[in-house]
């Protein structure tokens, strides 16, 4: 990874260091069934719409300096066969944990088990356990279907008619019923296979756009209307408003350069891929134990483990004998 020196985006580091504590807060939600208020309910789902966000326009920054359409349209590729790379990595490190529940003894039980293991991952880039595997997964979808859009004639018609259709899916999958392997197959297309298509799209944009989109108002009115659409259940589009607004608040941040931002990024990354291990291991020490304890008190527990494990990690990959560790993230 390249250090990244403009003051503007060290503060895209520093939410993005934010907002893997946030992806962590949903899973120990999920994982522990934790009832939090509404807002933080609203606002770390914000999360994964600011990676993808962040994701495009740190893109389009390289994508707009290329003069070539074959140059871009290979390093479109490249950036979603390296997201491709990581997300088999990472599948095979949560495999253990995905598959603890397949019925070995059962050779007819277990076939089923690992075809609806294989149907998951290929639909909704995720496994049991494995749940933030899905933006990898869906960053490598977007990256190249750019890559092969990008040397049309009309490459921005057809993104955006893309962009349209995967949010149009997204805003109709509550409506629709189907059987649950068909509407397995619906969600997962348009919510993970499709889902961060969109996103980057607009991240792509606002750099394109970024010098008229720097005052506070643009942010505060995404943000507003973020919220309004997350009480009224809009769930297809309050993460899109209110992840431009944290995007938008980011890039507007003025801060002194320095080293530091890129050791945040990077450990970010590491809280992001790992800290479902860190949940995993605390659900056994609570089972052991025989003490649950409140739920702000646990979820404090588990980050505070994860950044120290994600800190470790991230030391040992600047050491020699573990230099490997940097293919991972």
């Amino acid at each position: 990874m390249k250090i990244i020196k403009s003051n503007r985006l060290a503060g895209i580091d520093i939410m993005k260091f934010i907002m893997a504590f946030a992806v962590l807060t949903i899973h120990v939600q999920v994982f522990f069934s934790y009832n939090y208020p509404s807002f933080i309910n609203w606002f770390i789902r914000l999360a994964v719409p600011f990676y993808f966000l962040s994701s495009g326009y740190l893109t389009a920054q390289r994508y707009m300096g290329l003069s070539d359409k074959n140059e871009k349209a290979e390093y479109l590729r490249h950036k979603g066969f390296r997201f491709g790379r990581m997300f088999m990595l990472w599948i095979i490190i949560y495999m253990p944990f995905s598959i603890i529940d397949f019925e070995f003894n059962s050779p007819s039980l277990f076939i089923k088990d690992v075809a609806l293991y294989i149907f998951k991952i290929i639909v909704t880039g995720e496994s049991r356990f494995a749940w933030p595997l899905w933006y990898l997964y869906s960053s490598m979808v977007a990256y190249l279907l750019f890559g092969v859009l990008c040397k049309l004639k009309n490459f921005k018609y057809y993104a955006v008619l893309l962009s349209i259709i995967t949010i149009a899916g997204v805003l109709f999958a509550p409506h629709i019923h189907l059987s649950n392997m068909i509407q397995t197959m619906y969600n997962g297309v348009f919510e993970r296979l499709l889902g961060g298509f969109p996103y980057i799209a607009i991240g792509f944009l606002l750099f394109r756009y970024k010098e008229k989109l720097t005052g506070w108002v643009a942010m505060l009115l995404n943000l507003g209307l973020s919220y309004i659409l997350f009480i009224f259940g809009v769930m297809g589009l309050f993460p899109l408003f209110g992840g431009v607004a944290m995007f938008l608040f980011s890039n507007s941040l003025q801060l002194p350069g320095g080293k530091l931002y890129y050791k945040l990024n990077v450990i970010s990354i590491w809280i992001y891929l790992t800290h479902m291990f860190n949940i995993l291991i605390f659900n056994r020490m609570i089972e052991f134990c025989g003490f649950v304890p409140e739920q702000f008190l646990s979820l404090l527990i588990v980050s505070v483990f994860t950044l120290l494990t994600s800190s470790i990690l991230f030391g040992l990959s600047n050491l020699s004998p573990f230099g490997f560790l940097k293919q991972l993230v």
